[in-house]
């Protein structure tokens, strides 16, 4: 699975319409504002055999400060963007092949294995140069 740009997306409309990059990044640009505009004013938007955007509720709830876990926040009810999928766009999306996604999930459960094995060795590296200073402190009483 790779990250589409909103610049591939440019080139690859572009290439099939046929305008020019520059016409169409002003389109997309313009699709992308409009559709920012009527959610921020709390209206739906629904592209037919695309999807809906809609808005939603996030009811409050508790939170922490990481820097100051003993501490509550209460977050408060806030508007979120949802977005529904047209049943074509899932048909579309169902026929894509597990592996493609796991072969994803692989490289990241390797880039984490990286490391795990480089933090490994850097817990090692910390506890020698923690044994080296005490045996210099020993040295030096």
């Amino acid at each position: 699975m790779t990250t589409i740009t909103k610049k591939e997306l440019v080139a690859e409309i572009s290439d099939t319409v046929g305008i020019k990059h520059a016409d169409t990044l002003l389109l997309v640009e313009a699709f992308m504002e409009l559709v920012s505009k009527h959610l921020a004013e709390g209206n739906e938007i629904t592209l037919r055999t695309f999807g809906t955007f809609d808005l939603r509720v996030a009811k409050g709830k508790i939170g922490r400060n990481p820097k100051q876990p003993n501490s509550e926040v209460m977050i408060p009810d806030r508007c979120v963007v949802r977005f529904k999928p047209s049943k074509e766009l899932k048909s579309k999306v169902a026929t894509l092949s597990v592996q493609h996604l796991n072969g994803s999930v692989q490289k990241l459960e390797d880039t984490v294995q990286r490391l795990d094995s480089a933090v490994q060795r850097l817990d090692g590296a910390v506890q020698q140069l923690n044994e080296s200073v005490q045996q210099l402190n020993a040295s030096e009483a």
